[in-house]
């Protein structure tokens, strides 16, 4: 659904598709699968934990939230910098 929405918005945009751009949807997909492993890791250490299915979905949030948002700073800031100079 992400690749459906920025290559929407690119389009919306007038942002022409090239071989830099071209390469958005694989960043997608690498970036949000990295994610995906990140929460599966924790929802399998809870059930291995003795926790039900619900009670270790439900701490997913508390327990992934900080890794989560460290990687999107993380990705916003190397992707929005100049590392040019």
């Amino acid at each position: 659904m992400s690749i459906i929405i920025t290559l929407s918005v690119m389009a919306y945009l007038g942002i022409p598709v090239n071989v830099l751009t071209s390469i958005v949807p694989a960043l997608l997909i690498i970036i949000g699968s990295t994610e995906d492993v990140h929460l599966l890791a924790e929802y399998h250490s809870g059930i291995e934990k003795g926790l039900s299915r619900a009670e270790s979905i439900d701490g997913l949030p508390r327990n992934q939230s900080v890794a989560i948002l460290c990687n999107v700073y993380y990705y916003f800031y190397r992707f929005s910098v100049d590392h040019s100079q």
